[in-house]
């Protein structure tokens, strides 16, 4: 049951990081921890590429009455 919780997490992670080629299977969840590992791999998936890429747009978000009308009078 926890094994299916953590692979969820994984997933939504991809989601989340808009990465599909996160090689999230290779990831041995009943090994003990090692930060060098860890690490390793949060290296390789959050690289400086990552951090480089940027979405210059502005968010557009839709009139809101009850917050948009205050703002006109």
């Amino acid at each position: 049951m926890k094994r299916k919780e953590i692979l969820e997490k994984l997933e939504k992670l991809q989601e989340i990081t808009g990465r599909d080629d996160l090689p999230l299977q290779g990831f041995d969840l009943d090994a003990d921890f090692n930060p060098e590992e860890y690490d390793r791999q949060m290296n390789a998936f959050f690289n400086q590429e990552y951090y480089e890429e940027t979405d210059n747009s502005k968010p557009v978000f839709p009139y809101d009455d009850e917050i948009d009308g205050e703002l006109e009078g």
